[in-house]
């Protein structure tokens, strides 16, 4: 089972996970309320801005009962609980990626496999 904590420093919650090497900072937060707008205005920039990971990178994390898979562009890893890494794998084809994407993470791709290979193949350069 993963270990968490939560601390609390200047009015601020901090979430960390435990990972093999040492404490990893999940979320920080605070007590204020939040209003559906605040979470609006978060999300319109996230799908909007030219500069947000989400518009450049495929990025799919699922948590499973004892370990976690992300795939990220072309990289899909495995990883503990506990945040060790237990196999990392280069997607070498657009067969590769339809096949975690169903196996790992049971999603039918919203466009061709092939296409979306092609933009993870060679993501844009960042800037």
């Amino acid at each position: 089972m993963a270990a968490f904590r939560l601390e609390e420093a200047d009015g601020l919650y901090w979430l960390s996970a435990k990972q093999p090497a040492s404490w990893r900072t999940m979320y920080a937060f605070n007590l204020e309320p939040q209003y559906a707008s605040d979470y609006e205005l978060a999300n319109w920039f996230t799908s909007t801005n030219p500069q947000a990971p989400f518009l450049n990178f495929l990025i799919v994390e699922r948590l499973d009962a004892d370990r976690r898979h992300k795939l990220v562009n072309n990289r899909y890893i495995v990883e503990g609980r506990e945040g060790e890494l237990l196999s990392e794998t280069e997607l070498a084809s657009a067969n590769d990626l339809g096949r975690i994407l169903e196996e790992a993470f049971n999603i039918s791709p919203p466009a061709p496999v092939e296409a979306i290979y092609a933009k993870i193949a060679t993501p844009p350069a960042r800037g």
